[in-house]
């Protein structure tokens, strides 16, 4: 659906030379949703507009449906963007024109019938679940409605690719996970292609089927989400998890500890399985839980559990090993003394 071949982006910035994007090479699969997930100045944002041109590579191409976009320009861009729709962190609402007309707007400047425009807004309206709206204002609504209103007039017309830049960023918690849903309900009826960057990685976690890892231009990494969370290959990726999953713990709370501290990573069946107690049955050790919980990303479970083993370092060490057989990841969080 959309290629990226060694595409690079770079401008001249207030201190010179920036380099946005480097070397990238990105495949976003027709129908999916795919996040694009880093810190302030990743590249991520710059990436994204590439895609209907608002950025334009410096090097490297960039294709839609296999075909060749790079270049175009007048019509045939024109033509590319309208198939291509955008929402944004803070909505990018006209002020001055009631619901309906935000979202009549893009059909408006394609030259649709004044029959079609209304056809198309009212089931976009009721879409959004904003059928009660049409004549209020922006400054009538709610954030959460104001994003509505937007994804609305981004589908306006008969979009195929949806493009969102921090959709969520200016929600609170309620309001972000209705717009998610309501983003999930679209790809799933409509089979509109999404790209969603973010630097929430909770974000990803509960919408995106493959996500794309960037940091300072470059592309770390790239898969499906939950093998991606389970199994993280970058250290960047690997801290972004680590505030996903909120296993930060104050110095002081291993102070006490005799132990081996490990963070253990368990996905699939294997989430579910009373893993620990066979470890305690099995070896003669002290077997202490830190910290453990049990998420979903999908429908898949992943287990998260940070343990002490206590006891004889050669049969601490057989439970080790008969962990590491048993789970995804097992990682040394601290020696303690």
């Amino acid at each position: 659906m959309i290629q990226f071949k060694d595409v690079s982006v770079t401008y001249e910035g207030d201190e010179g030379k920036v380099e946005a994007v480097q070397k990238l090479s990105l495949h976003i699969h027709k129908g999916e949703i795919f996040g694009i997930v880093g810190a302030s100045g990743a590249g991520k944002s710059t990436l994204l507009r590439t895609i209907n041109l608002l950025e334009r590579p410096t090097e490297g191409r960039i294709y839609i449906n296999n075909q060749d976009i790079t270049d175009l320009k007048g019509e045939e861009l024109r033509l590319l963007r309208q198939k291509i729709g955008m929402i944004f962190q803070h909505f990018n609402l006209i002020q001055r024109k009631t619901v309906f007309d935000n979202i009549a707007f893009p059909m408006v400047a394609a030259g649709t019938s004044k029959e079609e425009i209304k056809k198309r807004v009212t089931k976009l309206l009721h879409l959004v679940g904003l059928s009660d709206k049409s004549n209020a204002f922006p400054a009538q609504l709610s954030g959460g409605q104001k994003q509505r209103v937007g994804i609305a007039r981004a589908l306006a017309n008969e979009t195929e690719i949806l493009l969102c830049d921090e959709p969520t960023s200016a929600l609170d918690l309620e309001t972000t996970k209705s717009i998610l849903n309501l983003l999930k309900e679209i790809n799933q009826k409509l089979g509109i292609t999404i790209v969603i960057i973010t630097h929430e990685m909770d974000v990803v976690k509960s919408i995106c089927d493959r996500v794309a890892v960037m940091n300072e231009g470059y592309l770390l990494e790239a898969g499906d989400v939950y093998d991606v969370f389970v199994n993280p290959k970058d250290a960047f990726t690997k801290q972004l998890i680590e505030h996903t999953f909120h296993l930060e713990f104050p110095p002081q709370i291993f102070n006490d500890f005799k132990g081996r501290v490990l963070k253990i990573v368990y996905k699939g069946k294997a989430a579910t399985e009373p893993l620990l107690s066979e470890v305690s049955k099995r070896y003669n050790i002290k077997l202490n839980i830190v910290h453990g919980k049990i998420e979903y990303i999908g429908d898949r479970p992943v287990g998260i559990l940070v343990v002490e083993l206590e006891g004889d370092e050669g049969e601490v060490q057989l439970a080790v090993d008969y962990i590491n057989e048993r789970t995804a990841l097992t990682e040394e969080v601290l020696y303690a003394n």
